[in-house]
């Protein structure tokens, strides 16, 4: 114990002596020398910014050379420092004060704020790492001064920019768009079709709003790849277009009759396919759908009036899709294959076409509904449908 305290009261003096005798040798002041000129016992002024402290020291740089300072200083802060020479590049401080970055061989840098898993950096594209994280809105682009050591950036000064108003190959880029397909990678609407990879366990719904962030790629057309949850926002989407006056991305809303039914819809309001909701040829439907580039997808769609509610137009027939109801009072069939039907209800009486493809035996005095459209045969009333199911024999729900 006695001889650990002898032993700090002598590198204590031993500091002291080196201090007291740092600007005057014989009573002459001793100017300082910069640190190529310097030698082993010289005093030495530099100018830098604390990269790093320890408890015993600190590294300062000046974005071409360092030197090591023993005093623990702050980490960022710049400082002006005059000391012995005590190492090659070690210096015993006389004086520490604090300065500006005009004596710094500064960087200049432009790119965009970007962080991951805590880490900030600048992409410009490449990734240059932050001692710290600027308090800008992430993906917004910046201009900066300051230097650059063991790969990492200190910054001096930043000018605050926006975000890019075009996409380039690596660099963060927000859009605002309509999710055309969902799930996970989800296919976004801004004026172009932009695929989106989105973070583990995220996923998007047809026709929602969003606000996203990523990173953009631009091999072949634009991607994005988003880093986190909180770069996917949901805006609110209630403008809602008429039937025919829609673009793509817009949600579209309509009540319209159902005049094909196969994989998709066809109704009579639009020439778009319909995909997404299943009917029946006849149903009238009512539809909140999105508009894809050549077609339609039902958000939220119902029943609106079911075609066995339609009325039976075997007196009135319009162009269309009809209902027609009545009793099979003559059935004829051709050499070919193709038949007809004649359907009477009351005094009124009307065609019905039988392709072979539908493969349906009907007989006389058979009750019979059936959807199709109204057409004529050789001048008569006539009506033609689409598939056996468009008829229905004697009781139909």
């Amino acid at each position: 114990m006695v001889k650990k305290k002898i032993l700090n009261l002598v590198l204590l003096t031993l500091v002291i002596v080196l201090l007291t005798g740092l600007y005057t040798i014989g009573g002459d002041v001793v100017s300082s020398k910069t640190l190529q000129e310097a030698e082993k016992g010289d005093i030495v002024e530099f100018h830098g910014m604390c990269v790093k402290a320890k408890d015993s020291y600190s590294v300062l740089f000046n974005g071409k050379e360092s030197i090591v300072v023993f005093e623990r200083l702050n980490v960022s802060q710049i400082y002006e420092i005059k000391g012995k020479l005590y190492q090659e590049k070690g210096i015993i401080p006389i004086s520490i004060k604090k300065a500006e970055k005009e004596k710094l061989n500064v960087t200049k840098i432009k790119g965009a704020i970007w962080w991951e898993n805590s880490k900030c950096y600048l992409l410009t594209p490449q990734k240059i790492y932050l001692q710290r994280c600027l308090e800008i809105e992430k993906g917004k682009v910046i201009e900066a001064e300051g230097i650059i050591y063991d790969d990492i950036f200190y910054p001096i000064f930043y000018r605050e920019g926006d975000y890019l108003k075009n996409p380039m190959d690596g660099m963060p880029y927000k859009i605002n768009g309509t999710v055309l397909y969902g799930g996970n990678p989800a296919t976004i609407w801004k004026n172009e079709k932009i695929k989106v990879y989105l973070p583990y366990k995220v996923t998007l719904k047809e026709g929602q709003k969003v606000e996203i962030l990523g990173i953009a790629d631009l091999k072949s057309t634009l991607t994005l790849y988003v880093s986190s949850q909180e770069d996917v926002k949901l805006l609110n989407n209630t403008e809602v277009s008429k039937i025919g006056n829609e673009r793509v991305g817009d949600i579209v809303s309509g009540t319209c009759q159902v005049i094909k039914s196969s994989r998709f819809l066809k109704l009579n309001c639009t020439k778009l396919r319909f995909y997404g909701f299943n009917a029946n040829v006849g149903d009238i439907i009512k539809f909140k759908a999105l508009r894809r580039e050549n077609s339609l997808y039902c958000l939220s769609c119902s029943i609106k009036i079911p075609r066995r509610s339609l009325e039976n137009s075997i007196c009135a027939p319009k162009e269309g899709i009809i209902k027609v109801h009545g009793q099979v009072k003559e059935v004829k069939i051709y050499k070919n294959g193709f038949g007809l039907a004649n359907i009477t209800y009351r005094n009124c009486s009307i065609l019905l076409k039988l392709r072979k493809s539908l493969n349906i035996a009907i007989a006389e005095n058979q009750t019979i509904t059936a959807f199709g459209y109204y057409t004529t045969y050789r001048g008569k009333p006539a009506l033609e449908v689409q598939s056996r199911e468009d008829i229905c024999l004697e009781n139909c729900s």
